[in-house]
Order: structure tokens, then C-alpha cells, then sequence
């Protein structure tokens, strides 16, 4: 859990104390901050919960590239002939393809 989603539920809370306190005692400017401070630590708690989730969407990309790098280069290892038939394949295709697109047809 990051900063962000803890330090939104602390103020969260925070604003639940004040707008109850200020209901309690009849003090409508106490209860309006609690209100804001309720809405403000909802919008950082929002805010770290995207964030954590876009930082296990990176650990997840980053395994996932990870893996494939390790098929490929036991792939390579082992197939070694096959493979630099492939890269070449490749960057023949690339050429071609670079090369046509450069003059527009």
C-alpha cells in the first residue's frame, strides 16, 4: 500500500471526526472542512490506488519481457543455425520494407 492510499484514508478519517464533531457541536464551517477533508483523502486514496495498480502493471510488463528473453535466448543456445536464419529473414524484410516506404509507393 503506498503513501498516498494511507495518507487518503488518514484524512479521510480525519474528515469523518471533523464533520461528526462539527454536527455534533452545531459548527457548520468544523463540518464543512471535515466534508472537504473527506472528499480530499477519498481523491488521494483514488489516486494511490491507480498508482500502486499501474506499478504491478510494470512488475507484471517487466516479468513478462523478462520470460520471453529467456525463451529466446535458449532458443539461441540451442538452435543456433535456425536462429540466425531468422534474424536475417528479419532484416531483410525490415530493409525492404524501410527502403519502398522511403519512396512513397
Amino acid at each position: 500500500m503506498s503513501d498516498d492510499r494511507v495518507g487518503g484514508l488518514v484524512k479521510e478519517g480525519i474528515g469523518r471526526v471533523q464533520d461528526a464533531a462539527g454536527g455534533l457541536v452545531g459548527d457548520t464551517e468544523t463540518q464543512a472542512k471535515g466534508k472537504l477533508n473527506e472528499v480530499a483523502g477519498s481523491v488521494q486514496n483514488a489516486y494511490g490506488q491507480v498508482k500502486d495498480q499501474a506499478q504491478d502493471a510494470l512488475e507484471q510488463a517487466k516479468d513478462n519481457a523478462q520470460s520471453a528473453y529467456g525463451s529466446l535466448e535458449s532458443y539461441v543456445r540451442n538452435q543456433p543455425i535456425p536462429a540466425m536464419a531468422i534474424g536475417v529473414g528479419v532484416g531483410l524484410l525490415l530493409g525492404i520494407l524501410l527502403k519502398s516506404g522511403g519512396k512513397g509507393a
